[in-house]
C-alpha cells in the first residue's frame, strides 16, 4: 500500500489522531461514513453513495490532487479512517448553476469551497477545529488560496460557532426555509473567510 503524506499527528483522549492524504484504499471506510451522516440527516440533499460511486469519488480526488486544485486531508484515529476535510476549486459553471439562489449571486467570485466531515465519535474532541486549520494551511501553501467558501445548514449552531471562531463571516442564505429537508424547513448560509 503506497504510504500517504502526513500533515499532522497528534494525541486526543489518549487516541492518535492522523491527519494526512487519501489513499485509494479509504473509498470504502469513506462511503460507509458519509452514508452513516446522511442517515442523521447531516447533509443538504445529500443521498447515499454506492461502492462504485465512492470508487469514482476517491479517483477524482487523487485526480485534483495531483493537479493542484484540491487538497483533501483524511482523519484516523488510532489507524481507522474518522473524517475529511478538503479544499477543492469550484469549475465557475457551478457556481452560477442556481442563478435564483441568494447566496450563488452574492459569491460569484468563488473559486474554492471547503468541506468537512467527521463521524459522531471524533466529534466534541477538537479535532475538527484542528482539521480545518490543517485543511486551510494547506490550501494556502499548495493552491495558493486566498478566500474560501463553505455551505452550512443555518439550524447547526455548533458548526456555525466553529466556522465563526475560525474567521468565517456570512456572505448570504440559500432559500427561505420554504423548502423540506427530512421533513423539517430548513436553509443553507454561505460563509466565506479570506487568508490574505
Amino acid at each position: 500500500m503506497k504510504k500517504a503524506k502526513v500533515v499532522k499527528v497528534f494525541e486526543s483522549n489518549g487516541d492518535v489522531v492522523t491527519f494526512r492524504y487519501p489513499r485509494y484504499a479509504d473509498h470504502e471506510a469513506l462511503m460507509v461514513m458519509r452514508n452513516s451522516l446522511v442517515k442523521q440527516k447531516a447533509f443538504i440533499g445529500q443521498r447515499k453513495v454506492t461502492l462504485n460511486e465512492a470508487r469514482g469519488h476517491m479517483l477524482s480526488s487523487l485526480r485534483n490532487i495531483k493537479e493542484k486544485t484540491s487538497v483533501v486531508l483524511v482523519v484516523e484515529i488510532d489507524g481507522r479512517v474518522v473524517g475529511k476535510a478538503s479544499v477543492s476549486k469550484v469549475p465557475k459553471s457551478r457556481i452560477y448553476k442556481e442563478p435564483k439562489a441568494s447566496y450563488h449571486r452574492r459569491v460569484r467570485i468563488a473559486e474554492y469551497w471547503l468541506g468537512i466531515f467527521l463521524a459522531s465519535s471524533a466529534q466534541g474532541r477538537g479535532i475538527g477545529k484542528k482539521l480545518m486549520q490543517a485543511v486551510i494551511d494547506e490550501a494556502k501553501n499548495v493552491l495558493k488560496v486566498r478566500r474560501i467558501f463553505l455551505g452550512v445548514f443555518a439550524a447547526n449552531h455548533r458548526a456555525r460557532s466553529l466556522y465563526h471562531k475560525m474567521g468565517f463571516v456570512q456572505m448570504g442564505r440559500k432559500g427561505k426555509g420554504k423548502k423540506k429537508h427530512h421533513g423539517v424547513f430548513r436553509y443553507g448560509l454561505c460563509m466565506a473567510m479570506s487568508l490574505q
